[in-house]
């Protein structure tokens, strides 16, 4: 876990609010900033209604892959 994560995840318990609480509220502001987007707006439908902990490794693991591919390129 990151220093912001972890900042983000008290600032929820706070106020009182789960990570799928605030990701439930935000649902319309990320359906309009993904408008433009199409492949960034089908990453967010598929975790749509996934558990936090999930999201955050399926995040890794697609930036891992990411990663990898650039490294794989040049070598």
């Amino acid at each position: 876990m990151t220093t912001s994560e972890a900042a983000w995840l008290v600032m929820l318990a706070r106020g009182g609010q789960s990570p799928e609480d605030w990701t439930r509220q935000l649902a319309s502001a990320i359906e309009r900033a993904t408008g433009d987007y199409p492949h960034l707006g089908r990453r967010y439908a598929a975790q749509a209604g996934a558990e936090s902990a999930d999201i955050a490794q399926d995040n890794f693991d697609h930036g891992l892959q990411w990663v990898l591919d650039g490294l794989a390129t040049r070598l």
